[in-house]
């Protein structure tokens, strides 16, 4: 077996042997598809050991670019992007649909807005991923603190198709259906207003769940550890 072969545990397989360490029953079965082999003990590739409730695991320094900058987790760092370009996204929607001498100056900023928020929400999720990866391997990490981590990241995926979807209705309406020097239909119009607001209010709503999550989360666990 070559050097470079590196076993990396799925957040999902580090959770069943944390779990089955907790109740010491149980088979532990691991098909993430996308792992390779386990290295030779032996020579140990650069495979750092450790433990989670007793059970060995494979530690690989495998980070990415959504993992930590300066040291800290990027997920930190740029969910506060999303926090305030997400509901500014939402609420400059908002205006754009129910305000037409609005839309001549509203347009390209709304829609550059909508495009950062949904950016940051991007990179936000793919980050959460990464810093939920390390969390599932914490044995200081109840279930009741790791259940509600993965609550959040639910509700963060969530949030990131919410703004997805108002990116998309937000470029339709400022480009073609609500755009003030385009010659369109009435009752087009009308729908894209309708539309829109309501897409708005989807993701406005999904940001600030999300969010609220992410603040219980952080919540607990400092309550726990303090």
């Amino acid at each position: 077996m070559t050097a470079q072969s590196r076993y990396r545990p799925s957040a999902q397989s580090l959770r069943s042997i944390w779990w089955a360490s907790r109740t010491r029953t149980g088979v532990l079965r691991h098909t993430d598809r996308r792992t390779t082999p386990a290295p030779n003990p032996e020579t140990g590739s650069g495979v750092a050991r450790s433990r989670v409730r007793g059970f060995p695991v494979a530690v690989v320094d495998d980070s990415t670019v959504f993992d930590t900058v300066f040291d800290l987790p990027v997920h930190i760092l740029v969910v506060h992007a999303v926090v305030v370009l997400g509901p500014l996204a939402a609420l400059s929607a908002l205006v754009y649909a129910a305000w037409p001498a609005a839309r001549r100056y509203l347009g390209w900023p709304l829609l550059a807005v909508a495009a950062l928020a949904t950016a940051s929400a991007y990179v936000a999720t793919e980050s959460g991923d990464e810093l939920e990866d390390r969390l599932s391997a914490d044995p200081t990490v109840s279930m009741e603190e790791f259940a509600r981590i993965e609550v959040h990241t639910d509700l963060g995926d969530a949030a990131y198709t919410a703004l997805l979807v108002l990116l998309g209705v937000v470029a339709v309406c400022v480009l073609w259906a609500l755009a003030p020097r385009r010659k369109v239909p009435a009752p087009v119009r009308v729908v894209a207003a309708v539309a829109l607001a309501g897409v708005a209010l989807w993701a406005g709503y999904a940001v600030v769940r999300a969010g609220h999550s992410g603040s219980e989360a952080v919540w607990l666990i400092r309550n726990a550890v303090g």
